[in-house]
């Protein structure tokens, strides 16, 4: 049986629900499990009995269970309220997935995109990733189908050459669809470590998640 890709298990994020809750940026990744408090739009409150030292706008993912599939999404720490309880942005959709053939990662990752005529980057979140590709969101839709990323990890830069693959608007977010071209030998490596730092977060969550 396929997996149901038309599922929305954010309709489920019920007060008590169980959350997995990864930090991709600690090595290894950390693990905790939590609890849903309320969860209103793009807004999610979990319970953490582990403690609330997040770091301010630090990116998380989020692994649950929803009608028998595993899904993921990624999101971003906002504020903890002393007692145990996190608020966090959700970024972009939930996604199943399955480690063994899944090639897409979800992430929270900070980047900036560079367009011709544009003297400014324009602030975006990776959503997810892989070495062919990523998900962005952001503020406002460039008009474009060419677009340069430029993104940091391990005190590591790259500019990536990109092309929009597709386009849509979730609430009020554009969420774009890009496909990587034109890398050199530098360019895939710091885009393998980051793929590959994604995916060992997701995997280390997995025993946890069921």
């Amino acid at each position: 049986m396929g997996t149901d890709w038309t599922h929305d298990p954010s309709r489920e994020l019920e007060p008590g629900s169980s959350v997995l809750v990864v930090r991709p940026s600690n090595r290894p990744p950390g693990l905790q499990s939590g609890s849903v408090v309320r969860c209103d739009s793009s807004v999610l409150a979990l319970a953490l009995p582990l403690g609330e030292d997040f770091d301010a706008g630090e990116e998380i993912l989020l692994v649950i269970h929803s009608a028998g599939i595993r899904f993921a999404g990624a999101a971003r720490f906002i504020s903890g309220d002393g007692t145990g309880v996190v608020t966090l942005h959700l970024s972009g959709k939930w996604r199943p997935v399955d480690a063994r053939t899944n090639l897409r990662f979800p992430c929270a990752h900070p980047a900036h995109l560079m367009l011709d005529g544009l003297d400014t980057p324009w602030p975006a979140t990776i959503n997810d990733i892989s070495v062919l590709g990523a998900g962005v969101s952001l503020e406002g839709c460039p008009r474009t189908t060419s677009i340069r990323m430029a993104l940091s990890h391990n005190s590591r830069h790259a500019t990536l050459s990109c092309r929009v693959v597709s386009s849509r608007t979730v609430e009020s977010n554009c969420v774009l669809s890009l496909v990587f071209e034109d890398l050199n030998a530098v360019q895939r490596q710091f885009l393998d470590e980051l793929h590959q730092h994604y995916r060992r977060a997701f995997l280390a969550a997995l025993p946890l998640a069921g």
